[in-house]
């Protein structure tokens, strides 16, 4: 995993262990699903056109192809990981569902290396604030300096943010995912799928209090 979702380069500033969580391919993905959408949405709007007449079918068709690409593309680019809409083939599901188990794993790990680095970076952050305030009192350093550095570590900060916000998109996919597959029989799958979902909330939660305490240290910074 890794590299940039589309032209947004959502993993720009962003270390390998947060780029697993944006898709590598998420142009592509935008691009793909683009087209199943005009697809699905142009056939659409050719039967509720064709209520009208032939030339009625065309516009319909044309309208919902448009409406359709542009709902699948968001579709893609957010949901990266969720099944394919051939959920009532067996084999497929069983893919999707050894997929996603081996993604969960992936991005704990991950989880687990960012809540490790930022408790270094904690310890970091207070020596510099620190050492920033001394110096600010002392008049060694000016106030856009300052600000200038605070900006770089809240900037990092925001990047563990939105690393932490698509983890929380995937575990939504993930349980939604699994209680599908339950339906359909795949319990042994989606037991697994859920266990390792439930260590991802455990170690969100972790990042997400390493990354309060982060925020709170920023702010006490007054410049």
């Amino acid at each position: 995993m890794g590299g940039t979702s589309g032209d947004d380069n959502l993993t720009d500033g962003l270390d390998k262990d947060q780029a697993v969580f944006f898709s590598s391919a998420g142009g592509e993905n935008c691009a793909s699903k683009s087209v199943w959408g005009a697809l699905v949405g142009g056939i659409a709007g050719a039967v509720i056109g064709s209520s009208q007449d032939s030339k009625g079918a065309l516009v319909g068709a044309l309208v919902g192809a448009g409406v359709g690409a542009a709902g699948a593309c968001v579709y893609g680019l957010v949901e990266n990981y969720q099944y394919d809409k051939d959920r009532a083939n067996a084999s497929n599901h069983e893919a999707h569902l050894k997929a996603e188990i081996a993604q969960v794993d992936a991005e704990n790990q991950a989880l687990a290396n960012m809540t490790s680095k930022l408790k270094t970076e904690l310890a970091a952050n207070r020596a510099e604030i620190k050492r920033l305030k001394n110096d600010l009192k002392k008049g060694s350093v000016s106030r856009d300096a300052a600000k200038t550095k605070l900006a770089a570590m809240k900037k990092e900060t925001d990047g563990y943010r939105k690393t932490l916000a698509e983890a929380k998109k995937h575990q939504e996919i993930y349980i939604r995912d699994s209680a599908n597959a339950r339906n359909n029989g795949f319990t042994t799958q989606a037991d697994e799928l859920d266990a390792k979902v439930a260590l991802s909330q455990k170690k969100v939660k972790s990042l997400e209090n390493q990354i309060r305490i982060m925020e709170e240290e920023q702010e006490a910074l007054k410049v």
